[in-house]
C-alpha cells in the first residue's frame, strides 16, 4: 500500500501478474492520449508518454514500449505467452481425443471408472504410443475432463446385456414378419399401460392471503389400466383396469379390482 500525506491507498492490481487483455487495452489508452496531449501542449522532456503511463498505470515502460509496438505493427495488443512448462504440447496426436472421449464416455455408460491407465493403453494399441500416465492426466484436463469423486447413485439410465438383447429380437422377429407376404403376416397388436394414484393432483394452484390446501399424505392407491391397439386405433373388448395390491422390488403384484 502507498502513503501519501498520512493516507494509505490500496494498489489497483498485485505487481507481477500478467496482464490481461483489458488491461493491455488500457494501458495502450493511456498512452495514446498522453501522445496527444505531448502533441498538443508542451511537457518536460524527461517526461515522455511511455514514462508517464508506465507511471500511471503501474506497468513496467518496457511493458508499455512493447504492448504500444504490437498495436502499431498488427493493431492489437500482444498475446500473453503461458509461464513455465504447463502448456507444452504433448505427443498425443489430436486425432486420437476422439477415441479418447468415446473411451471415457463408453466406461461410464457400463458403470466403471476410466483412469489413466485405461487411456494408456488405448494410445499405445490404436497408435503405437508410450505415453506417461502423468502426461496423459495433463492432457485430459487440457480436453475438459475434470478428475472428480464418482456418485453413488447412478446418475444415467443404462441397459442390461440381456434387456439389449431383447431388444434386438424384437426387433429382427417385426422385420421379418413385414417382409413376409400380406396373407401370411401376423397381426401386430401393441398394447399400452398406463396407472394413477389415488390422491394424485396438480402441484400448483391460485392462493389468496392466509389460504391453503391440505392435500392428503401420500400417494394412495395405485390403479393400472392396460389396452391394446392397431395402427387403425383401439380394439373393442380389450380394456383392462386393475388395483395394484402391493409392490415388490420394482415390479407390482396386481389383481382384479
Amino acid at each position: 500500500m502507498d502513503q501519501s500525506h498520512g493516507r494509505q491507498f490500496a494498489r489497483p492490481r498485485k505487481r507481477g501478474r500478467p496482464l490481461t487483455y483489458e488491461e493491455k487495452w488500457m494501458v495502450q489508452h493511456v498512452f495514446e492520449t498522453l501522445t496527444k496531449k505531448k502533441n498538443a501542449e508542451p511537457i518536460l522532456q524527461r517526461h515522455d508518454p511511455y514514462s508517464l503511463t508506465s507511471k500511471y498505470t503501474g506497468v513496467a515502460r518496457s511493458v508499455v514500449a512493447a504492448i504500444t509496438k504490437a498495436v502499431r505493427q498488427t493493431g492489437n495488443v500482444p498475446v500473453s505467452t503461458p509461464l513455465g512448462n504447463r502448456h507444452q504440447p504433448t505427443t498425443i496426436p489430436l486425432a486420437a481425443e476422439g477415441q479418447i472421449r468415446e473411451l471415457v464416455f463408453e466406461k461410464h455408460r457400463q458403470g466403471t471408472i476410466c483412469h489413466a491407465k485405461h487411456v494408456h493403453a488405448l494410445l499405445k494399441e490404436a497408435c503405437g504410443l508410450e505415453v506417461h500416465e502423468r502426461t496423459i492426466q495433463r492432457h485430459l484436463k487440457r480436453m475438459g475432463f475434470c478428475w472428480l469423486r464418482t456418485k453413488n447413485r447412478p446418475r444415467s439410465l443404462r441397459e442390461k446385456a440381456e434387456v439389449r438383447q431383447q431388444r434386438h429380437d424384437y426387433l429382427y422377429e417385426l422385420r421379418r414378419n413385414r417382409q413376409r407376404p400380406p396373407d401370411e403376416r401376423y397381426q401386430v397388436i401393441y398394447v399400452d399401460e398406463s396407472f394413477l394414484h389415488h390422491h394424485h393432483g396438480g402441484q400448483y394452484s391460485w392462493f389468496s392471503e392466509n389460504d391453503f390446501v391440505e392435500r392428503m399424505s401420500g400417494k394412495g392407491r395405485r390403479w393400472c389400466f392396460i389396452h391394446a391397439m392397431q395402427k387403425t386405433g383401439l380394439l373393442a373388448g380389450t380394456f383392462l383396469a386393475f388395483e395394484a395390491k402391493h409392490g415388490k422390488g420394482k415390479r407390482a403384484i396386481c389383481g382384479n379390482g
